[in-house]
């Protein structure tokens, strides 16, 4: 089961910038582990946008591992999924 389904139908998730930073994206650089399943990680590279919440959700919030855009460079990928064009 996807950990995105795991929250529960309802639930609105609204956090204000604060909260990522303190809460989730610092528990997450120093090993503590996350509250919750409300925010969790993805492979945006290698997926479709419309498929990376695996659900009927609408929106959702993701931790993602920056790819570089080729060995030894100091650019950052930015394509989503794998169709041209987007």
């Amino acid at each position: 089961m996807e950990l995105v389904n795991l929250i529960p139908r309802g639930y609105r998730f609204l956090p204000m910038a604060k909260e990522l930073m303190v809460d989730y994206l610092t528990n997450w650089v120093t090993g503590t582990p996350l509250p919750g399943h409300a925010v969790t990680f993805a492979d945006v590279y290698g997926i479709e946008p419309w498929n990376i919440l695996n659900s009927d959700r609408q929106e959702g919030y993701f931790f993602v591992e920056l790819k570089p855009k080729n060995s030894g460079g100091s650019c950052m990928d930015q394509k989503v999924g794998t169709v041209l064009g987007l």
